[in-house]
């Protein structure tokens, strides 16, 4: 298993080698807004045991540490989630070594192909500019363009290590915490994790983060339906819906688990 570091304040999970990781949205560090929904479905098991490692912090003021934690995946993801807080800096996790064979049943099988033929098509279209890739991408997605606009609110907060928020452009008004979660126009939801909710630049074509995204900024929202993408079984357990519709103040596993 391999870990690297990531933004301030957050952790960076390891991956299994090979073409299963825990959905379709490809390797990277909020793939899901909690560990709990990336551990494959372990969080739904309290007698399983498993281990967590990680390391790093902002040297300069003296916050570097090293952490293992031993325990169910509940706890065990609390525990990386306040050491990365009190890191105030770059934090590295492995997490849940496992057999191949329970990552090859529970996990992502082909997502890893399935994010790179994503990106062939991207850059192929880059010549034709930024219309040509977002048609490349609901082309090889099977997904939708919401709405296009100019964000005219974002809010975003940090607290105990997650951002979350919202952003509203045009008519629509996207949720997030650590990713986005919603996408609902006047109270009437379009798409819900896991589906994929994303920004996309209209200047050229690519996605544009949460965190970098700007007031001013011209965008469209994407969305793919969930049965378009390779999901894990993290997911689709509904223990782990309650903790991210209460920090989001919004519903989430009726649509989510449909």
């Amino acid at each position: 298993m391999t870990a690297t570091p990531c933004e301030s304040g957050r952790i960076q999970r390891s991956r299994p080698q090979g073409d299963d990781i825990g959905d379709g949205r490809g390797d990277h560090p909020t793939i899901h807004p909690t560990g709990k929904m990336g551990s494959l479905g372990l969080a739904a098991d309290p007698n399983h045991q498993t281990v967590r490692a990680a390391a790093g912090g902002n040297r300069s003021q003296d916050r570097y540490l090293e952490v293992v934690a031993r325990g169910n995946v509940r706890h065990t993801a609390n525990v990386l989630r306040t050491a990365a807080v009190a890191s105030g800096g770059f934090i590295a996790a492995a997490r849940n070594p496992l057999p191949a064979s329970y990552v090859r049943e529970h996990g992502a099988v082909g997502a890893i192909s399935f994010a790179l033929r994503l990106g062939e098509a991207m850059l192929a279209a880059a010549s034709g500019g930024p219309e040509a890739v977002h048609e490349s991408i609901t082309g090889t997605l099977g997904g939708r363009i919401l709405g296009r606009g100019s964000v005219r609110r974002k809010e975003l907060r940090t607290e105990g290590g997650f951002d979350r928020g919202g952003i509203e452009l045009d008519e629509l008004e996207l949720g997030f915490v650590n990713e986005y979660m919603t996408a609902e126009v006047a109270g009437e939801r379009l798409a819900t994790f896991p589906d994929v909710i994303t920004t996309l630049s209209v200047g050229n074509g690519r996605p544009v983060s949460i965190a970098d995204i700007a007031e001013g900024d011209e965008v469209a929202v994407l969305a793919v339906d969930k049965s378009q993408v390779p999901l894990g079984a993290g997911v689709k357990e509904p223990s782990v819906y309650p903790e991210v519709e209460e920090m989001l103040g919004k519903p989430l596993a009726e649509q989510a688990l449909a």
